[in-house]
């Protein structure tokens, strides 16, 4: 993003070259995987299937932005308060509600899909628009957003796909926003339907968070025990 910086390449590249250099780790894609939670999910997700020379397999926890669904779509009274942002101190830095949290939420995610050096005082555009009093869709924004969610980035990104070893979504039953899940059905059906291979769970009694150790130690670690390639000393 030109307005928050060159977080992919840090990650993919930097990263791994300096954890590489630094740690006892076994330096091949084969060996390497990336996982993450909410936003982090969204983000291991992308950086798999543009990166499949770097990591070979993926797991995302909860992966929020897949989809402009649900909760991010234009029927959340939240975007219309965000329109009418007219400063940085009108967003609260500490949330009192679910509202707030979807400004803040909301221009956080444009920064990185729809950044505007120009266009003060958040440096984003959004996806958006108030017209009459109504959020109507930004089509050239609202594209641009698109054009970073998974669920639409499939079909472009298929062959990549294919050469992970492994793929992992799950969200927990209670979740509470309803975009992460809606998108990662959707996620999950995309993958289907051009059969590529993975692994897609909703699990029992999990809210957005409060599960996230459990599966880290039921899932997450044995998935990638088995799909990654740990060759004997």
């Amino acid at each position: 993003s030109s307005v928050t910086g060159n977080w992919e390449d840090y990650i993919y590249r930097d990263l791994v070259q300096h954890i590489d250099a630094n740690y006892r780790t076994i330096s091949r894609t084969e060996s390497r995987g990336i996982a993450g939670h909410s936003m982090g999910g969204y983000g291991a997700v992308t950086l798999a299937m543009k990166h499949p020379d770097v990591f070979s397999a993926v797991y995302a926890l909860s992966p929020c932005c897949l989809g402009i669904e649900g909760d991010f779509s234009s029927e959340n009274p939240a975007w219309l308060k965000t329109i009418r942002l007219a400063s940085k101190e009108a967003l609260k830095p500490t949330p009192q509600s679910l509202e707030d949290f979807y400004q803040l939420a909301f221009i956080a995610v444009a920064a990185a899909f729809s950044p505007n050096p120009q266009h003060g005082p958040f440096y984003v555009d959004l996806p958006y628009e108030e017209r009459g009093g109504r959020v109507e869709k930004n089509d050239s924004v609202f594209a641009k957003w698109r054009a970073k969610m998974p669920v639409y980035m499939v079909e472009d990104h298929k062959e990549n796909l294919l050469k992970l070893r492994g793929i992992f979504i799950d969200y927990g039953q209670n979740e509470e926003f309803s975009h992460i899940r809606i998108s990662s059905q959707q996620f999950s059906k995309a993958l289907a339907e051009r059969s590529i291979p993975h692994i897609f769970e909703v699990y029992e009694g999990g809210d957005h968070g409060n599960k996230i150790r459990q599966r880290l130690e039921t899932r997450l670690f044995r998935f990638f025990s088995e799909k990654l390639d740990f060759p004997a000393p």
